[in-house]
């Protein structure tokens, strides 16, 4: 189970985007290129830009690194994924959704500056959510970022993690400790 990317709930956009309840919409992931599935669904809660200006453009493939944590027990630590973002041709244009390159989950949010706050799920093969986890990039240039979330499983306890993405070629930096881990 991946609980640095396998997500869902509501993308919300805080410090300064205006937002509104959620409303489930089908988003083709249109800028994947790797040839996987593109069924990328999820619920953007902000369906209006409002104040809502992305700072970059962060369509493309993303390297990620990190750490979890989950009932004081250190999982993941020092994991990777690949993640593929694509605007979402039906909202506005902060709007992205997410997948991880191997198709196994999916997600959505917002980017308002430097910030994407976001939602994914992973779902089994008869499409039930198996996981949750909700959280927020922080972009330091249009190449790096920061995360920090939190996920839950349908089975076995809620965690945390931290975590480093960088563009496909670009290093990934050393995502931050997550106590009670080293």
């Amino acid at each position: 189970m991946l609980r640095g990317w396998g997500w869902v709930v509501a993308a919300l956009c805080l410090g300064g985007c205006t937002s509104s309840s959620p409303s489930p919409s089908p988003a083709e992931d249109a800028g994947a290129t790797d040839g996987g599935a593109s069924d990328a669904t999820a619920s953007d809660a902000g369906t209006d830009a409002g104040d809502c200006t992305p700072a970059f453009d962060i369509t493309g493939t993303w390297d990620e690194r990190y750490n979890c944590v989950a009932a004081g027990s250190c999982v993941d630590q020092d994991a990777t994924s690949a993640i593929i973002f694509a605007k979402d041709p039906d909202r506005p244009p902060a709007t992205y959704t997410f997948r991880s390159k191997s198709g196994e989950w999916t997600g959505s949010g917002k980017l308002c500056g430097q910030r994407f706050e976001f939602t994914a799920k992973e779902t089994d093969p008869n499409g039930s959510t198996t996981y949750s986890e909700t959280g927020v990039f922080t972009f330091s240039d249009d190449a790096h970022a920061t995360k920090t979330s939190q996920y839950s499983p349908t089975s076995g306890p809620p965690g945390a993690c931290t975590g480093a993405i960088a563009r496909a070629g670009q290093t990934v930096a050393k995502p931050a400790p997550i106590s009670p881990c080293p």
